[in-house]
């Protein structure tokens, strides 16, 4: 019953909505054209009728129209009463029915050309939708809605050509008819001609600046174009027009997130919450948007919001599991993924999950275990290989790692974040070739890819060979990412190589700030101070790098070592 009166009112919508905003559209009079053979009595049950239907008696009007039919069964005037009529009572069904019946009788019958159209579209039948939309416009050339139904209707069915070409003839006679301008802004828009979308809009709101719909249509097209800072503009204006708008609030939301603004996405989804308290959906943005910002509790609230109406939210589990992951509560984390492996114990992303956890906490059988319980029931999945590959990596069994990462990028050969960790264990392992090999097929997909172009960068300043090359990667990666300060430190190891201390001294320095406690870069500013001949200095960082855990610590005391004994000479 619900479903039938929402397509009622869709249908109402359809046929009335576009005559009240097109006030030089008069409808022409229907009148009853008996044929001879009718008799008195069938006219008479017409207009008795006909009169009920104007005190609002509409079974009884129903009733006088089937006996006239009864006297005149072929008139197809009186078919198109009764579906009109129909369609007042939210009868769809008999609407569409007689309908048809009074176009059999008559297929030259306009109104109930129209009339099918419109149940047709409201029902999502387009294709007979469109048969009799035509048939109106063809019937009546120059009927204002037939033609706009009709295009919106093309529209819909993604036959934007046609709908264009329709809506320019249509263009040619109104210029300036706010419904033609709409509905070809959107069929340029949905074709991809964003330039004449745009053009067609700024015309339509030069006449209605406050038109809503032409409004949400250019926010929509700023953003599909990149035009973020715009696209927000003209979603608050439309949110000064209907401040309500839920949808319009959402858009601007995300765009805040975009630009990393959170602060200003919170207060917009937090208006939509007011308005929509139980969508789960803002919940959760309202949950990632305070975990992005370090508001764990707040965060914390949102998503145990999520979970009470639905326990089985993975996306909502995961991020609890998480935040009590920050707030060094392990145990808790773990706990969470465990409640909801009771509901669903074989869901795979949990339990992958999961074994990270265990895996952080070095309780590498547990993490394992479940590897190997995932990898029963999901063997193909490439994510089991390479967490297995990854875990080997962190216990020290480099050699077994490789193999298994090997395997996932087999699996999943564009997956670049499989590769560049492959390539990060190679270089651990100092197969320098196969680092090459694998960084060059990264940026074979992704040409400009920072992190592969850092690492060969890197890899060629370690080895101290082809240091231009290196310098123009590593150069390529921070334009990418300028404030990066692993990229920082390559491109200040790159200038150490080339004897150029100062400015080598100047890049691992801003380094440093970001990574206090990184060991490589304290190991370079021992190197870059020695060679400036600061030893003292040198020897400080040379030590901090030892206490910060170097993984090569033997090579750092050789330093420390055989400079503190010239300097004791």
């Amino acid at each position: 019953m619900i479903c039938k009166l929402i397509q009622f009112q869709f249908l109402v919508v359809t046929l009335f909505l576009t005559g009240c905003v097109t006030p030089d559209f008069v409808p022409k009079p229907n009148l009853p054209t008996f044929k001879n053979s009718s008799t008195a009595e069938s006219y008479k049950d017409f207009m008795d009728g006909y009169l009920e239907e104007l005190k609002g008696r509409f079974d009884s009007a129903r009733v006088f129209y089937e006996k006239a039919l009864k006297g005149d069964p072929h008139s197809s005037f009186l078919y198109l009463r009764l579906s009109e009529l129909n369609l007042r009572q939210g009868d769809i069904y008999k609407a569409e029915k007689n309908s048809l019946k009074s176009i059999e009788n008559n297929p030259e019958n306009f109104r109930a050309n129209f009339i099918l159209g419109g149940i047709y579209s409201s029902s999502k039948k387009y294709v007979l939708a469109e048969k009799y939309y035509r048939n109106s416009v063809q019937l009546d050339p120059e009927h204002f809605e037939a033609k706009l139904l009709l295009s919106s209707l093309l529209i819909e069915m993604k036959k934007n050509r046609q709908a264009i070409q329709l809506l320019e003839n249509m263009k040619e006679n109104r210029p300036k008819n706010i419904l033609i301008l709409f509905y070809i802004s959107k069929a340029y828009y949905l074709s991809g001609n964003f330039e004449l979308s745009q053009r067609n809009l700024v015309m339509l709101l030069k006449i209605n600046p406050n038109y809503k719909a032409g409004l949400f249509l250019l926010g929509n097209l700023y953003e599909k174009q990149g035009l973020f800072a715009q696209a927000q503009i003209v979603y608050k204006r439309f949110l000064e027009i209907v401040p309500n708008n839920q949808l319009a609030r959402y858009r601007l939301g995300q765009l805040f997130i975009k630009d990393q603004k959170y602060d200003r996405a919170i207060n917009e989804f937090e208006s939509i919450k007011k308005e929509t308290p139980g969508n789960m959906q803002i919940h959760s943005v309202l949950g990632i948007l305070y975990f992005k910002k370090g508001d764990y509790t707040r965060a914390l609230s949102e998503f145990r919001f999520v979970i009470v109406e639905n326990p089985k939210d993975q996306e909502a589990r995961i991020f609890v599991s998480k935040i009590y992951e920050r707030l060094d509560r392990i145990d808790l984390s773990k706990k969470e993924l465990a409640l909801f492996l009771r509901l669903e114990p074989s869901n795979l992303e949990v339990n992958l999950e999961l074994s990270i956890l265990h895996a952080k906490t070095k309780d590498w059988k547990k993490a394992f275990n479940i590897l190997n319980e995932m990898n029963e029931s999901y063997s193909q999945d490439p994510k089991i290989d390479f967490l297995r590959g990854k875990f080997l990596a962190k216990k020290g069994e480099k050699d077994r790692s490789i193999e298994f990462l090997k395997i996932a990028v087999r699996k999943s050969p564009k997956n670049l974040n499989y590769r560049y960790y492959l390539s990060t264990v190679y270089y651990e392992t100092r197969k320098w070739k196969k680092v090459e090999s694998e960084i060059k097929k990264i940026l074979v997909l992704v040409p400009d890819n920072p992190n592969a172009l850092n690492l060969l960068g890197y890899m060629y300043s370690e080895l101290n060979i082809k240091i231009k090359i290196a310098e123009n990667l590593i150069l390529k990666a921070l334009k990418k990412d300028p404030t990066n300060p692993a990229f920082l430190d390559s491109i200040g190891w790159v200038y150490f190589r080339q004897q150029k201390f100062k400015e080598a001294l100047e890049k691992v320095l801003i380094a440093h700030k970001k990574l206090p406690n990184d060991p490589v870069v304290l190991e370079h500013l021992g190197d870059i101070y020695f060679a400036l001949k600061k030893i003292d200095k040198a020897l400080y960082f040379w030590k901090e790098s030892i206490k910060k855990g170097s993984k090569d610590s033997k090579r750092v005391r050789k330093k420390i070592q055989l400079h503190m004994k010239r300097k004791n000479q």
